[in-house]
């Protein structure tokens, strides 16, 4: 049933979009966005506020950056934490799979980093 809602609702959306055209919701969402109409949603929700502002001392900055590039943290001594998480790629590596020790493929990617320091374990 949930699937047939669902397909209805898209349907009626295809049609609206064809009926009306597009130009439509180019001028629905060309206003400023407080001006967009508000979106029904059937659950209590929050707007994502700022983050905080992230504090930390220099020299754990300075320890973190070391630990990050030192290869001999790692069991055959051969690659950093820098070898996959790439800081011009946002910090991961842009593959489907990463490469490991001796260059073989992993099961999986390098996620973003740029939280971690800020976690309590690892791994």
């Amino acid at each position: 049933m949930r699937y047939v809602i669902f397909a209805l609702i898209v349907l009626g959306c295809v049609l609206e979009g064809i009926e009306f055209g597009y130009e439509r919701y180019r001028e629905m969402y060309a206003k400023p966005i407080d001006e967009w109409i508000k979106p029904y949603v059937d659950v209590e929700y929050e707007e994502m506020q700022p983050l905080m502002p992230l504090e930390y001392r220099e020299e754990e900055r300075i320890l973190g950056e070391r630990l990050f590039n030192e290869p001999k943290l790692s069991k055959s001594k051969q690659i950093a934490c820098a070898n996959c998480h790439n800081r011009e790629l946002g910090f991961g590596d842009g593959l489907k799979t990463s490469f490991g020790h001796d260059r073989v493929r992993g099961n999986r990617n390098a996620p973003n980093i740029m939280m971690s320091g800020f976690f309590e374990k690892l791994f």
